[in-house]
């Protein structure tokens, strides 16, 4: 395995310019893995890369001739994936800054989780969530659930966007205020007063975007899809 350095800048699609503001979070992946390398910053390890300027820098420890998959959240609040990317390039990405919707997409992996694991990401600042997380799944694991939402640490609700989805069946399962089956998180609907649930956005409050994996998880992995509105 070799330590690998990747320097990319965002810019605007249109213009070409430059995204120079603050914020923005990388997670980075072996392609066709949603299990984080060792990532290094100033010479020290991170759980997640912070975008300086709009611009990743950093170093992972990845195996020779094996490209990365890059999950951003740009300084923005737009969610960026590149996928199977040589570390030593591209030097740039461009995202488009007029679009209002978009999809933060989140790499999820037993090996990295915790009992409520903080994925680096955190609510985009004025932003909607919307009311249809979904998880695509791709390492099964039988009797497994999991919870997405916001630090309980931080005066968070941590099954807030997604409450007990299961995780046994391969490809995308959906938050639902189905009866008999409920697992849309509390932050994501509301009581029309008359004990029937209704889907409702959530307004940001920038708290961190945390999962986790309930149960005795052994092989659980696959990306988290939160769909925003950006103000």
């Amino acid at each position: 395995m070799a330590k690998k350095a990747l320097s990319i800048q965002l810019a605007d699609h249109l213009t070409g310019k430059a995204i120079m503001a603050a914020g923005g979070y990388a997670l980075i992946c072996a392609a066709g893995s949603t299990k984080k390398l060792t990532m290094y910053q100033s010479g020290s390890t991170v759980s997640v890369v912070s975008l300086t300027n709009g611009k990743l820098e950093c170093e992972v420890d990845v195996d020779l001739g094996v490209n990365v998959d890059i999950y951003m959240q740009a300084p923005t609040g737009h969610g960026v994936v590149a996928t199977d990317i040589v570390p030593s390039g591209p030097s740039e990405i461009r995202i488009d800054q007029n679009a209002r919707h978009s999809m933060l997409r989140i790499p999820f992996h037993v090996d990295d989780a915790s009992s409520e694991t903080d994925t680096g990401f955190v609510e985009p600042t004025n932003g909607l969530i919307l009311p249809n997380p979904t998880v695509n799944v791709t390492a099964i694991d039988a009797g497994i659930t999991i919870d997405v939402g916001t630090d309980s640490g931080d005066s968070g609700d941590a099954d807030g966007f997604m409450d007990g989805v299961s995780v046994a069946t391969l490809g995308l399962a959906k938050g639902t205020i189905a009866t008999g089956g409920v697992t849309l998180g509390a932050l994501l609907k509301a009581d029309t007063g008359s004990g029937v649930m209704v889907p409702e956005g959530r307004v940001s409050a920038g708290k961190a975007i945390t999962y986790t994996l309930t149960g005795s998880p052994d092989t659980a992995a696959g990306v988290i899809n939160l769909p925003v509105l950006l103000g």
